[in-house]
């Protein structure tokens, strides 16, 4: 495939004049390695919205293979996940206590089988993953202590002094990006067989021209699991497994593109 992007050269007669680049492309660049145009590739197949009308398609056919997934992930990490905000009644710490020893266990799916579509979250794979748990329990730390920086430097806790009240706007800001910064890493943990600390360095690496497609697969997420929530909460059954699906799909897009591999150690 050739590059439509345009190039300045000198002619014989020592003018300058816009010609097209017609540099080779691979079919997985991002950029022309010559004149730096965009790709398709952040339009098609690294687009949020593409990601999710080809999961979701997909995932309507086969949606009766995930029931029991679904209720099983329901009351094994949404209701226990309900339990621990409701009796720790908004204690800063308590809260953060019990969600260290919860979350964990929303990413054990992530520990399944390569490729979420073609081979179904089962309640075996899920049982199965537990072995995973510390590695998920420590990147769970991880991003409970980041939170609780933004925290202290944005709104003074417990320093017990005031800031601008634009900083708590900031603190939200930065804890979005961080989601989204975050978002392939627990995937990374398990694929690439590295720590958390490392997983997260290189999810922010490889993410650098995929981070507004990544928070845009997350808003998907929150919406589709909002809906879920919505329908007395059943729809998660439905919405939980479909979550996955996309978060893991668009993993595997952005390892197609060798995001990860170009930015490894």
């Amino acid at each position: 495939m050739k590059c439509k992007g345009k190039i300045i050269e000198k002619n014989k007669m020592g003018k300058n004049v816009e010609k097209l680049c017609n540099e080779n492309i691979n079919i997985h660049d991002m950029f022309c390695s010559r004149c730096g145009t965009a790709t398709s590739a952040l339009s098609n197949s690294l687009s949020a919205k593409k990601n999710f009308q080809f999961v979701y398609d997909r995932f309507k056919q086969i949606e009766s293979q995930y029931y029991a997934f679904g209720i099983l992930l329901f009351f094994t990490g949404f209701v226990f996940l309900a339990l621990a905000l409701y009796f720790s009644q908004g204690n800063y710490w308590l809260t953060n206590g019990l969600l260290l020893f919860v979350v964990p266990i929303l990413f054990l799916p992530f520990a399944s089988e390569e490729n979420f579509i073609e081979n179904p979250l089962t309640i075996s794979s899920f049982l199965s993953s537990f072995k995973y748990y510390p590695h998920f329990w420590l990147f769970t730390l991880i991003n409970i202590v980041f939170f609780l920086l933004m925290k202290i430097i944005n709104t003074g806790f417990i320093l017990n002094i005031a800031t601008d009240p634009l900083l708590h706007f900031a603190r939200l800001i930065l804890v979005v990006y961080w989601i989204a910064v975050v978002f392939p890493a627990p995937l990374l943990i398990i694929r690439k067989k590295i720590n958390p600390f490392s997983a997260i360095k290189l999810a922010y690496e490889a993410g650098k021209e995929t981070r507004w497609q990544q928070f845009f697969t997350l808003f998907f997420v929150l919406v589709i699991n909002a809906v879920g929530l919505a329908l007395i909460g059943v729809g998660l059954i439905v919405s939980l497994p479909l979550s996955y699906l996309l978060i893991e799909r668009y993993y595997r897009q952005m390892d197609e593109y060798e995001l990860f591999s170009e930015n490894e150690q």
